[in-house]
């Protein structure tokens, strides 16, 4: 199977959708057998396609409309309804599956598809703020005008579904009433392309994809050959990035809105500046105007956007009356039905059903029932672990987990504990006494350590043809090089820190954080952070197990803040304290496990690989091999900080 049909294959049976395909255009009902206990009240679902709502200039945007309906008929009188605008195009099989879902319940669904996209007029930018902004707060306000609508007005929406509910949100159209935001970004350059100042590679594969899809690719087979071409064959382009996709390289020279306006830009705007205003959320002004409505916020520990969600929180909840809701659960992007992420089952309790969460906050928000929402905790989050570790029948580690409840985040009840690295390489909760050397290793950017699982690989490998495919493995996997089996800890360019066997758990939820004192002898390098939970030994897993909680990354040269101006080199062999931010997570560390952090130079695919030099991003062709030393002595105490809860002291 190619890595596209892969692709498109994972897709397609996410969640074990049905490959339903609604009519293209005109009008047609599609009667729904329900369960007699499910609904007090079933209703048939009556569809008019593409209905071409005018935006205030000019551009017509194509929206399905799913109503109520009865023997055939739609069901007159006005509704509640519920919005969802997407570039995805909104008459995927899961999306007619949740538009037919609502319908059912009694809810107007309109699905619109985005500026440029599929079925509607316009030129397509992506992230663009205004575009969203401007697009959003009218599609709203159309519905309010319209006589099938009771003037109540909710949003919904994934990823990209949750990005067009934030920029809609901070153009504050008066007729919106609540927002169930799930796993998306705000500031496009801390969340979308960067992280820590290293390059997202993710984002390369999401453009072409796209781009395959957009009006010019579909009017020019041979353009659409030509992107599909790279999708299919993503990793030697991946290998040479960013050369790879410098101007006049690559068949998006032909889509200027996605090549230069957006991937090239991007390469080439690598510190924060103007560049980065016109791309969704940037600054206090979209928050101060946001709406103040009721709106939930959700993300998974082994999200992309596991940082921005919480912050999207913190934005609202400190400037909104209304009230807000976090919940942050053991999942991939999009997984919120699953109850595992990677190689990983946490229990049936991880996983909620979207739509019945969805039913649930819009019956009260936009219906009234008294359902008990106003009651639910303000912040949910699901804590990893507790599992005895055996192997599911889908091969699985069984972790475990549970919820906890908190009225704030960081949630109430953590304290920020160090746990600092020791030239041993244990890792404990005493600071390092006296004089030691320092831990050098060499970062070759010709061999970077493989990416196995975290929050936004989806770059997998074929066991079968015994190479990296493009796909989803995203999750929580045993941390072992994908080709030889070996753990990553062996490898020479890895620093590991490790507790002893603990004596009784550690629980921590919250963000967490690495302060390194370091040095290089280039000009220029990257440091990554992993916080591992060591499993023992077992008859399932013969050598124990790695489990991936958690990493971060940090490139030198943007080590002065999360939106840097500018580039900073280092001083060859000058020390450093470099701050690396890791992605928020929750996990229980057990009695008998171990907890350790992994140093190193390198993510790859997940990151582009750092070359050691100051080169531009079209320059970039030489690799210089870097010395990098960490510093763990009484003067330079390198350790990571876990927000540990309060309700045992840990004993490593």
């Amino acid at each position: 199977m190619s890595s596209k049909v892969l692709w498109r294959t994972l897709l397609a049976v996410t969640n074990g959708l049905p490959l339903v395909v609604p009519a293209l255009f005109g009008t047609s009902v599609m009667p729904q057998p329900v369960e007699a206990q499910e609904l007090d009240r079933a209703y048939e679902v009556h569809v008019t396609d593409n209905v071409m709502v005018p935006m205030r200039d000019g551009v017509h945007l194509a929206t399905d409309i799913y109503r109520p309906a009865a023997n055939g008929q739609q069901l007159e009188g006005d509704w509640p309804v519920i919005l969802f605008r997407i570039p995805y195009n909104k008459s995927r099989p899961n999306r007619v599956r949740e538009a037919e879902y609502f319908a059912r319940h009694g809810y107007i669904y309109v699905a619109q598809d985005t500026r440029g996209r599929f079925a509607s007029e316009g030129v397509y930018h992506p992230f663009h703020r205004e575009d969203g902004q401007n697009d959003g707060y009218d599609a709203v306000e159309w519905i309010a005008q319209q006589p099938w609508s009771d003037g109540k007005i909710g949003t919904v929406g994934v990823s990209y579904g949750g990005l067009t509910q934030l920029t809609l949100g901070s153009a504050n159209p008066p007729s919106l009433d609540a927002q169930f935001i799930q796993v998306t970004q705000g500031n496009s350059y801390q969340s979308g392309f960067y992280n820590g100042g290293a390059f997202r590679l993710r984002r390369v594969g999401w453009l072409v994809g796209h781009a395959a899809d957009s009006h010019e690719a579909s009017r020019d087979p041979g353009l659409k050959s030509a992107l599909l071409n790279i999708e299919d064959n993503l990793i030697p382009w991946l290998e040479s990035f960013p050369v790879s996709f410098r101007p006049g390289a690559t068949p998006l020279d032909e889509l200027p809105e996605y090549g230069r306006d957006f991937l090239q830009g991007g390469i080439e705007n690598s510190t924060y500046g103007e560049f980065w205003h016109d791309l969704v959320l940037v600054d206090e002004v979209d928050w101060d105007r946001y709406a103040d409505v009721p709106v939930v916020n959700q993300g998974g520990w082994y999200d992309m956007h596991s940082t921005a969600t919480p912050a999207h929180f913190l934005e609202l909840v400190s400037r909104k009356q209304s009230p807000q809701r976090l919940i942050m659960g053991p999942w991939e992007h999009g997984g919120m039905a699953r109850s595992y992420a990677g190689n990983a089952d946490f229990g049936v309790d991880a996983a909620m059903d979207p739509d019945i969460f969805t039913l649930r906050l819009f019956d009260h928000w936009l219906k009234d029932v008294d359902n008990g929402v106003p009651n639910d905790p303000p912040v949910e989050v699901f804590v990893m672990g507790g599992g005895d570790g055996h192997k599911t029948s889908e091969g699985r580690i069984f972790h475990g987990g549970h919820w906890h409840e908190s009225d704030q985040w960081p949630v109430r009840g953590t304290v920020g504990t160090n746990f600092y690295f020791h030239a041993d390489g244990s890792l404990r909760d005493q600071p390092p006494t006296g004089e030691t050397s320092p831990t050098a290793y060499i970062h070759d950017p010709a061999d970077p350590v493989p990416t196995v699982g975290g929050t936004d690989s989806w770059i997998g490998w074929d066991e079968e043809r015994q190479e990296r495919v493009y796909g989803m493995s995203d999750g929580a996997y045993d941390q072992r090089d994908p080709i030889h089996g070996t753990r990553l800890s062996l490898r020479r360019d890895v620093v590991t820190f490790q507790t002893p066997p603990l004596e009784e758990a550690v629980e921590m939820v919250g963000p967490i954080t690495v302060t390194l004192y370091a040095s290089s002898s280039a000009v220029n390098t990257d440091f990554t952070a992993k916080l591992v939970d060591v499993y023992p030994h077992s008859s399932d897993w013969p050598g124990g197990y790695d489990f991936l909680v958690a990493d971060g990354i940090l490139r030198t040269t943007h080590r002065s803040g999360p939106r840097p101006t500018r580039l900073e080199a280092l001083e060859p062999g000058r020390e450093y304290t470099f701050t690396i931010a890791v992605p928020p997570s929750g996990n229980r560390f057990e009695e008998g496990h171990r907890i350790r952090v992994d140093i190193a130079s390198s993510n790859f695919p997940r990151f582009d690989v750092n070359p050691g030099t100051m080169d531009g991003p079209w320059q970039r062709r030489r690799y210089i091999k870097a010395e990098n030393k960490i510093y763990h002595d009484s003067q330079r105490p390198s350790h990571i900080i876990l927000p540990v809860i309060t309700h045992g002291s840990p004993k490593p």
